[in-house]
């Protein structure tokens, strides 16, 4: 009989997905206006990570965002681009962020258009390594 080979990845999500000592969250395309929306959200059992957060505005339009990294609902991180601005462009995804998530922690990656109203679109990729 023919071994049947089975999709692990099947759509972008908030949560954490672990495979073997190394773990995943892809946020996907996630539309975003100036409401602070969530983009990443995972808990971390007895194991600790080490990750890195990509964070890019995905959207044709340029516009100023701000972003911020919680863990345990507290924010340990936070930033803004300025698209408008000498410091970034549409085409630049920020710099990746080194991030150790302690065991027992809640992670929330979150976005908002800090410009004005309309809608832009934004993307989050954690990838890292499990330690127990």
């Amino acid at each position: 009989m023919a071994k049947k080979n089975i999709a692990t990845f099947l759509a972008p999500n908030k949560g954490l997905s672990i495979i073997g000592s190394h773990c995943y969250a892809y946020s996907g395309i996630t539309a975003v206006n100036n409401n602070e929306t969530s983009l990443l959200e995972f808990s971390v059992g007895s194991e600790y990570v080490v990750g890195k957060l990509q964070l890019t505005n995905a959207s044709d339009t340029a516009k100023d965002s701000r972003y911020k990294i919680y863990l345990n609902e507290q924010i340990i991180y936070q930033y803004g681009t300025d698209v408008s601005g000498e410091y970034g462009s549409e085409e630049d995804p920020d710099p990746p962020l080194n991030i150790i998530v302690p065991p027992f922690t809640r992670v929330k990656i979150s976005a908002q258009n800090s410009e004005d109203s309309t809608t832009i679109n934004q993307v989050a990729i954690f990838t890292g390594r499990v330690y127990v």
